[in-house]
């Protein structure tokens, strides 16, 4: 996709001292945790004590987080479960047919609350007399047998062994495992996991629980407030692809993400560099980003810039046309009722393309179509010969076109715009 810059067009940041930063620093926006590329959600990452400047993926910080969390909560669980099994049990993702039966089986006897000493003798209990009966009656028809085995259990231990005798069919005998090397190897699980969350733990040391190690730094990320700059990080990574453009810097990584935005994606990213440029503060950058904005061209752009047209385009009040006539209008002074004098005593005396400005605006008002009418007009002024590509007029062309884009030109008139001039 061909993306083309709009109000910023005429600046040149191809100069080494921009470009090789820019290029330098696009690194510094790729996620280095799962995506490997810039991220389409990205997040400004919040150091801890040190105010250094990092993009990340807010998937990829969100799943450390996660991580984290999962280790924490299991030290907790873990401190609560007397059986010794459920967490291994809530963990299971996958189970055979008689595992399965087995699941149900010791759910009902930790929903008991036994302890895994208990659960463990009654299983190894109920496994020796099932071994037994089996032996005798491998096909287990043998009704009274059967009732006989289980007569030798306590009422409440009956309830159990019949749980534990539903898990037998003669299907199951083909992945046949006994329970108390089910439950041991659970138990081992258990253990195991703990001790290895139990070491995350203890590595954190000082950390917070929303506090993580950066993979790339080693630094400590505060997590909760990172994830706070997700329009901080957007604002920040269309103002920098906006700045690769004037550049002409071209990285794959930079390729990449651009193939997958709208077409629109630059032009939006340069109303937020002018609103930049007009009041840093709004961003909620910090001094590090700020700077490295500075370095990789906005310094330059800073001296280059003139004018504020924010006052005569009203983003929510207008449309697009009624916003360019204001715009066009106040150029000439038009709404006035000396417009020669007005530019006289405001020091606009210079401005040479009147005439032109006052066919574009009659169009609109007329109905043309907004694009075809400030094609036209730029296309004429540069035919003066005291043309000025930054001057008002071409600084107000591109201001506009920053706005409504280049578009297609259909030959249809357009509602005309209720707008009474003083001429």
């Amino acid at each position: 996709m061909t993306f083309k810059l709009t109000y910023f067009k005429t600046v040149d940041l191809s100069e080494p001292q921009w470009a090789e930063k820019i290029r330098d620093r696009v690194s510094r926006l790729i996620d280095t945790i799962e995506t490997f590329e810039i991220p389409d959600d990205p997040v400004i990452v919040h150091y801890v004590g040190k105010d250094w400047f990092r993009i990340m993926s807010a998937r990829s910080l969100k799943s450390m987080l996660d991580y984290q969390q999962q280790h924490l909560d299991y030290v907790q669980d873990y401190t609560r479960d007397h059986s010794g099994i459920a967490l291994s049990l809530s963990r299971k993702t996958e189970s055979t047919p008689l595992e399965h039966r087995y699941n149900l089986f010791l759910a009902s006897l930790i929903q008991a609350n036994l302890e895994y000493q208990a659960i463990f003798t009654l299983c190894k209990s109920f496994e020796e007399k099932w071994n037994f009966y089996r032996e005798i009656d491998p096909q287990f028809k043998d009704k009274a047998l059967f009732g006989s085995i289980r007569e030798t259990f306590s009422a409440k231990e009956q309830a159990y062994f019949d749980k534990f005798a539903a898990c037998f069919t003669q299907d199951s005998l083909s992945d046949f495992i006994p329970i108390t090397s089910y439950v041991e190897n659970l138990h081992f699980q258990q253990v195991t996991h703990f001790k290895k969350c139990k070491d995350y733990k203890e590595s954190m040391g000082s950390r917070k629980y929303d506090e993580i190690c950066c993979p790339s730094t080693r630094a400590v990320i505060d997590g909760k407030k990172s994830l706070l700059t997700r329009d901080a990080a957007d604002s920040f990574v269309a103002i920098y692809m906006v700045l690769a453009s004037m550049a002409r810097v071209e990285t794959d990584e930079i390729q990449a993400f651009l193939g997958k935005q709208e077409s629109d994606y630059l032009r939006l990213g340069e109303q937020k560099l002018y609103r930049y440029l007009q009041n840093p503060r709004l961003f909620g950058f910090t001094s590090a980003t700020r700077e490295l904005l500075l370095e990789m061209g906005v310094a330059k752009i800073k001296l280059a810039f003139k004018g504020d047209y924010t006052h005569l385009w009203s983003l929510h009040e207008a449309t697009p046309k009624q916003n360019a006539l204001k715009m066009l209008i106040d150029y000439s002074k038009m709404d006035s009722a000396y417009p020669a004098l007005v530019r006289f005593f405001t020091a606009h005396t210079q401005r040479h393309h009147h005439p032109l400005v006052k066919q574009a605006v009659d169009a609109l008002v007329k109905g043309d179509n907004i694009h075809n009418v400030m094609m036209t007009l730029e296309t004429e002024a540069r035919k003066h010969p005291l043309f000025n590509e930054e001057g008002s007029l071409m600084r107000r062309l591109r201001f506009i076109t920053m706005y409504i884009g280049y578009g297609a030109a259909p030959p249809k008139k357009e509602p005309k715009e209720e707008i009474t001039l003083t001429v």
